[in-house]
This record gives C-alpha cells, sequence and structure tokens, in this order.
C-alpha cells in the first residue's frame, strides 16, 4: 500500500483519472518484473493504438475524444518497455486472442506484426498457448504477477474486472499464481515457435 500511495503521487496516470482505477498502473510503473496471463485479447502493453481503439469501442464507449483518451492512455502505460532499465516481461497468450477478430483485417495484421516486432527485445517474451493444448491451469482467467526491486516489496498478483481489480498479496495466493505462471510456460509455444505461428497468421489474413 506504501509503494501504491508513493506511486500515485508523482505518477503520470493523475491525467487519465476517468480512465484508470485503482492503483494498478502506479504499480505496473514501479515494477521489475511483469508475468502475465492473457486468455482472451492482446495484453494491454502489447496492443497498437487501432486494437485498442477497437476495445474500447467494444466496451460501450462512443465519444471519440473519450476513446481517444484510452488510447493515449494505454500507449503511455506502454512506455516502461521502452526506458532505461525495464522490467523483464513475460506474456502467456493463448491462442484465442490473435485468432479473435478485433477490428478488420489491417489492425490485425498490425497487431500481430507489433508482437513479432518484439521478438528481438531481450526483456520481452512471449509465448502463445495453443489450441491443441486442450484444458490448461489458465482457463481460469487473465492475471498478472508484478514484481519489485525492492526485496522488501512483497510481490502482488492483480486479477482485472470490469470496475477495478482484485489485488492479492498473501503467501499461499502468490503461491498459487507462481505455480500457474510456470506451468503455463511450459505448456505453450516456446518463443521462437510463437513468432513463427504469429508470422503464419499475418499470411493468412
Amino acid at each position: 500500500m506504501d509503494l501504491a500511495r508513493g506511486a500515485r503521487e508523482r505518477g503520470w496516470w493523475e491525467q487519465y483519472k476517468g480512465v484508470f482505477t485503482g492503483a494498478y498502473v502506479g504499480l505496473e510503473a514501479e515494477a521489475s518484473s511483469i508475468n502475465t496471463f492473457e486468455p482472451l485479447v492482446i495484453p494491454g502493453l502489447l496492443q497498437t493504438p487501432a486494437y485498442t481503439a477497437e476495445l474500447t469501442r467494444a466496451s460501450l464507449v462512443r465519444d471519440p475524444a473519450e476513446i481517444d483518451k484510452h488510447v493515449e492512455a494505454r500507449m503511455r502505460r506502454q512506455e516502461i518497455l521502452r526506458r532505461p532499465n525495464p522490467p523483464r516481461y513475460w506474456a502467456v497468450i493463448d491462442e484465442a486472442a490473435p485468432l479473435r477478430p478485433v477490428g478488420d483485417a489491417e489492425v490485425m495484421r498490425g497487431q500481430l506484426r507489433k508482437l513479432i516486432d518484439t521478438h528481438p527485445l531481450e526483456h520481452v517474451t512471449i509465448q502463445v498457448m495453443p489450441m491443441s493444448a486442450g484444458p490448461h491451469i489458465g482457463l481460469w482467467g487473465q492475471f498478472v504477477i508484478l514484481g519489485f526491486p525492492n526485496p522488501a516489496d512483497r510481490n502482488v498478483v492483480y486479477v482485472e474486472t470490469p470496475t477495478d481489480g482484485l489485488y492479492l498479496e498473501e503467501p499461499e495466493h502468490l503461491e498459487r499464481y507462481t505455480l500457474m505462471m510456470q506451468r503455463l510456460v511450459a505448456d505453450a509455444l516456446g518463443a521462437d515457435a510463437s513468432i513463427a505461428y504469429l508470422s503464419k497468421l499475418i499470411d493468412r489474413l
């Protein structure tokens, strides 16, 4: 809670109060590692502006200015992956996410290219969980595990909800979600195979 309060005091996200709720963006900005599983859509830190705009419209936001504000806020979030000493980012994405049409074919091609373009980055790893894996432990839903540079700061698991989110810090919760992430990483396609799959998917669009 002290970390969240400190982050809010100096956060750029204060100007996006109508977009962000809770302390998540502040915690994300302080994190040294971000491990996430996303079963339905491309994770926010990897989205293109066009993809984000389509998702925002799907959430029943109709005002063009409000849509632009959501897109701008998400792009600002992504700056943490381009800053000096960025967090170690590891995302496992269910195959349903890149297969789900969001916008037209050009929007999806742009989104898939952005995922592929992260491959040379040493601090970013993307894996795709194939449909052929069948039932897997990630079917419980989306989650993020945030780690922090200060050993005294306990990791936090964030589970998103339509209105805000859940923040889990108890040791048993952290252990459970850490084991889930490890299993997802083991069961998903490797990083190189995932990029090869995404490249083939672009050709099919």
